[in-house]
């Protein structure tokens, strides 16, 4: 009897060890998914949780060997796969990281499946530590990479293509400043204000300081007036000189800027 009873403990003690780690894991993988995921708390988050699931799944089937499939021992060896559905789902559920990154790298099936599983597309990049600090938007991310079928896609699932990112710069200020036409003429297409100033600064003018000619002349053909000043009184052509971009200088004259400056250098 005595023996009986020491294997009857000793097999409860599995159990509920088992049942605990289960829980522990369900519960770390609950509070990293509610607080969102950082770099160093996901991953930590994630290593404990797997440590605790395979406890929970050791001690579970060691007590139902040793108790030779008790009922007990068999729900705490079954509730222990609970966690490992979570952890896969974790895996391949996308986060806001996850969605900014595949719109980075131009991945247009993760950005797709992103968005399907109700991301924001507007959603926007953090920078920083403890106070964290908007910066770019998946719209503005796509257009200074130049990526003409990541803008589209984003569009489609209703990106707002004058909204500015959390620098105050506009979409088409970046498809500008990457001199990639087919995103700018796009970004146009879809209604983007082709004389909203991007902090100080309009299209047309990183234009001009980037010397992106073919965007110079489509803004130029959008309306936007070729002496077009920022909140500084700064015209396109005076940005191409500040940046000494000789062509953008001389395509700008040559269609009709006005030079006030007491030289005209090319």
């Amino acid at each position: 009897m005595t023996s009986e009873r020491m294997l009857d403990r000793t097999v409860t003690g599995w159990e509920v060890i088992s049942i605990v780690a289960t829980v522990a894991a369900t519960f770390v993988i609950s509070v990293v998914a509610f607080y969102g995921r950082t770099w160093f708390c996901g991953w930590l988050g994630f290593a404990a949780s797997i440590l605790l699931t395979l406890v929970g799944l050791f001690t579970g089937l060691v007590a139902m060997w040793r108790s030779r499939c008790c009922w007990l021992s068999m729900i705490a060896v079954i509730s222990s796969f609970f966690p490992i559905v979570l952890l896969s789902l974790w895996c391949i559920w996308p986060t806001q990281r996850s969605f900014l990154l595949a719109v980075r790298k131009g991945d247009i099936v993760s950005a797709r499946f992103a968005l399907q599983t109700g991301m924001d597309v507007e959603t926007l990049q953090l920078w920083g530590m403890g106070v964290k600090i908007p910066g770019h938007s998946p719209l503005t991310m796509a257009a200074e990479n130049g990526d003409e079928d990541m803008v589209r896609l984003l569009l489609e699932w209703g990106a707002d293509v004058n909204r500015a990112n959390g620098h105050g710069d506009y979409p088409l200020y970046y498809a500008a400043w990457s001199g990639d036409l087919p995103t700018a003429q796009l970004l146009l297409q879809e209604g983007a204000d082709p004389v909203a100033l991007s902090g100080e600064r309009s299209a047309l003018h990183i234009a001009a300081m980037m010397g992106q000619l073919e965007v110079i002349d489509l803004l130029l053909d959008a309306g936007v007036p070729i002496d077009l000043a920022d909140k500084q009184g700064i015209t396109p052509l005076v940005a191409a000189r500040i940046s000494k971009n000789s062509a953008a200088i001389g395509y700008l004259l040559q269609k009709g800027a006005q030079d006030n400056s007491p030289t005209n250098t090319h």
